[in-house]
């Protein structure tokens, strides 16, 4: 009786372990927990939400531009790995995500949250691809967020409150949005041109990270935006704090932070600043006062002359 027992126990085990990668078979109007909509490429019969798993999507049948219309109410126990290879993969408004998992997003994902707020109290990677927020209620986990592809913001007040991020050489895009409640900013990125924060050409813009003064910053970190209008650098960014006061960041993190000047089609017009900090945790460009290009022009004009 015993040694039955066991053999049950190893066959329960080996089968709720076995089925770990699903691939997407339904069409754009199929319900997400339905088992017929997926096929299991390792054993099992439904795709269970939680731990362990892989989602594929193979053809954009499945992610067309109105989405997968039940994407998705999801428990995520374990690690979530999502694929979307080609079109958009959009969450419908009422969608919630709780667990304390793990979910990774490849390709484009949009999240239109509009029902019950998530209680997501994992970790989320974008791994590569875009992630778009444009619902009020979105929240992004007290687990933290690793940014190793691209994150746009068009809502207020996403990330769970002390939400922790990591740029992973990826970048953010923000606009018109304030996120008061942001965590420590870590950048562990090391690629070139990369670990971007993106702005529109209005002060519309709020960032409050906490101070991230005891953070990891092995790579830098890249201020891009958009000077139109004549505006000065300061005025064309948006508020961007770290902690409340000029400790957020220390000396050597403001050295790997730039301001990048943009055009009207977001290329690089060569222009750029270092960063200072204020007494209010405020980082700005640091722009040359007009007395200092003055003297600078003329210890050029002068050295000029002296060559000759």
């Amino acid at each position: 009786m015993k040694s039955v027992i066991t053999v049950l126990v190893v066959a329960l085990v080996a089968m709720s372990a076995s089925a770990s990668t699903y691939i997407w078979n339904g069409s754009v109007s199929n319900v997400w927990s339905v088992a017929a909509n997926w096929t299991p490429t390792d054993g099992g019969t439904t795709f269970p939400q939680g731990a362990g798993n892989t989602a594929i999507f193979l053809s954009s049948a499945a992610v067309s531009s109105s989405g997968l219309t039940a994407l998705p109410s999801v428990n995520i126990t374990g690690t979530l790995d999502i694929t979307i290879p080609t079109g958009t993969l959009q969450s419908p408004n009422g969608t919630t995500i709780d667990g304390t998992g793990a979910l990774i997003t490849r390709g484009n994902i949009k999240y239109n949250q509009g029902g019950a707020a998530n209680t997501f109290a994992g970790g989320y990677t974008v791994q590569s691809g875009k992630a778009s927020v444009s619902g009020g209620d979105v929240i992004f986990p007290v687990g933290g967020v690793n940014v190793n592809g691209g994150m746009q913001f068009m809502a207020d007040n996403t990330f769970a409150a002390g939400c922790p991020m990591n740029m992973l050489d990826g970048w953010i895009n923000f606009s018109d949005t304030t996120q008061n409640n942001l965590g420590v900013l870590t950048v562990t990125g090391m690629a070139a041109d990369w670990n971007d924060l993106r702005f529109a050409p209005d002060d519309a813009v709020t960032l409050h990270f906490a101070n991230s003064s005891n953070a990891v910053w092995a790579g830098a970190l890249e201020i891009d935006y958009l000077a139109g209008g004549g505006a000065t650098p300061d005025l064309a960014v948006g508020d961007i704090f770290f902690g409340t006061d000029a400790t957020g960041l220390t000396a050597a993190q403001l050295s790997k932070i730039t301001f990048y000047e943009m055009d009207a089609d977001f290329n690089n017009t060569g222009v750029t600043y270092p960063a200072t900090i204020l007494a209010d945790g405020k980082i700005v460009p640091l722009v040359p006062e007009p007395l200092t290009i003055s003297l600078l022009l003329a210890g050029g004009i002068a050295g000029l002359i002296r060559r000759r």
